[in-house]
């Protein structure tokens, strides 16, 4: 608590402008308030610049799930060295047909690279 408020305790933060919060970490977020409903008020974090149109996101995105927003849905597990990929994208029935894959494919799996 003490080195948060130390990065940003006599910050005067402004509704309509960009700010910037530092994490305790050292990080740096550069953030506004006052934004449209369909947009991110985070415009960067650190030195990562970040779109603030949140359709181009992806609904999940982390080192468990991925799931794009469109249908295809990666759930990992690192402990069994598994990953679960579920394609929805062109099933007009919303049949799931789950294919598991091994951990030699995390890094670069995605639903057009594993085929049931």
């Amino acid at each position: 608590m003490a080195t948060t408020l130390a990065n940003n305790g006599q910050i005067q933060f402004s509704a309509t402008g960009i700010n910037s919060y530092t994490t305790f970490g050292g990080n740096v977020i550069e953030f506004t308030p006052e934004h449209c409903a369909d947009k991110w008020g985070i415009v960067s974090m650190t030195t990562q610049s970040i779109s603030s149109d949140m359709s181009q996101w992806h609904l999940a995105k982390g080192d468990i799930i991925d799931a794009d927003g469109k249908g295809c849905i990666i759930i990992k597990n690192p402990i069994l060295g598994q990953a679960l990929v579920m394609d929805l994208r062109t099933n007009s029935n919303n049949v799931i047909n789950p294919t598991i894959v091994q951990a030699s494919l995390f890094p670069g799996i995605s639903c057009d690279t594993v085929k049931p």
